[in-house]
């Protein structure tokens, strides 16, 4: 993370009701025993997932039922029902653009530093990303690079754009007024930095006008300054992770079961192309017998030295719990980082 000193300006709370492992275990189960169970048992990614170590997987899996694991293995915490609003209405946009990729491009640049944000005939935009400290605001600022570039013969004549940001993610544009030509097979570059002023907040907009073949054509998009854009993951070994977990306690929420994309995710392992210093944590069922695969992690978000604890739980059908514990101050935080998990991964 880069160091720069910026001078610029600056969902209710759920009930406190445990859910045990069962539950979600059972859920599990079901899936796997049903008419699907079948095909997934056969299929390559099934057994790439390296959860089950037995030669009769559906012997195994029917063995288990029933039986929960030890405490510090168990899926709980308390539910965070997902009812977003912006990330429901935002996958339905980004669903109908014309581009078929369009919602696929913008998780890829929700999760990684440098993509692509949309293509269409006569654009291509490109995301670059970076985590910047402001120590004078004891806060961590978001710095986008966006990349317009040319796909046509043509010169883009008058490339406009411009930012339509709430107040509550704050978002500055350098320079920000950009009025140019852009050039046959030629890029120009607009640099943007959010920090955020409170939470939940919604993402921004991209608006831009251009003239090609003397005619008016409009660009509008979302951009990617989700709040898993300021995790920074830190290192931390599996033995401190559990006792910090285990000293959580009832300051554990977690989301339901979430069908994987398996554009992004089809091992457990994969999370750590996105999440770096996630560990394996030992799991089993009390026999010895491991059910799915625990990852762990700690990380910060936009606040200096206020630690967050993940947890993501993938069983062999594919799907995936996440969990978070944290201080009971930054449940909005927690929330709106879990719901933010439930909209890039899930299918």
């Amino acid at each position: 993370m880069m160091a720069m000193n910026y001078q610029y300006p600056g969902y209710g709370q759920q009930q406190n009701t445990k859910s045990d492992y069962h539950n979600i275990a059972r859920e599990d189960q079901e899936y796997r025993t049903n008419q699907e169970y079948e095909s997934a048992k056969h299929s390559a990614n099934y057994f790439s997932t390296g959860v089950y170590h037995t030669t009769d997987d559906l012997n195994f899996s029917r063995s288990t039922v029933g039986r929960i694991p030890p405490q510090s293995h168990e899926c709980y915490g308390k539910h965070i029902e997902y009812n977003n609003n912006f990330f429901i209405q935002l996958r339905n946009t980004l669903s109908r653009a014309i581009d078929p990729d369009e919602l696929l491009n913008f998780k890829q640049c929700c999760l990684k530093n440098t993509s692509i944000l949309h293509e269409n005939a006569f654009l291509q935009v490109g995301i670059n990303s970076t985590l910047l400290a402001d120590y004078q605001n004891k806060r961590k600022l978001l710095r986008l690079v966006l990349y317009y570039g040319s796909r046509t013969r043509e010169v883009v004549e008058e490339f406009s754009p411009e930012i339509l940001s709430g107040k509550d993610l704050v978002s500055v544009l350098s320079p920000e007024k950009l009025i140019i030509n852009i050039e046959p097979n030629k890029q120009v570059k607009q640099q943007m930095v959010s920090w955020i002023q409170k939470m939940p907040y919604e993402c921004p907009q991209l608006t831009a006008q251009a003239y090609l073949h003397n005619q008016n054509v409009n660009l509008k998009l979302y951009l990617p300054c989700v709040i898993t854009k300021f995790m920074e993951f830190k290192y931390i070994d599996a033995l401190t992770f559990e006792n910090k977990w285990q000293q959580c306690g009832d300051n554990v929420w977690r989301t339901g079961l979430v069908n994987c994309d398996l554009n992004l995710v089809k091992l457990p392992h994969d999370f750590r192309n996105y999440f770096p210093y996630l560990i394996e944590l030992k799991t089993s069922n009390g026999y010895g017998e491991k059910i799915h695969t625990d990852l762990g992690g700690a990380f910060e978000l936009d606040i200096f030295d206020v630690q967050y604890l993940i947890k993501i739980s993938v069983f062999p059908s594919q799907k995936a719990v996440f969990q978070i514990a944290a201080r009971s101050r930054d449940y909005e935080a927690v929330k709106l980082t879990l719901d933010t998990l439930v909209f890039l991964f899930e299918a």
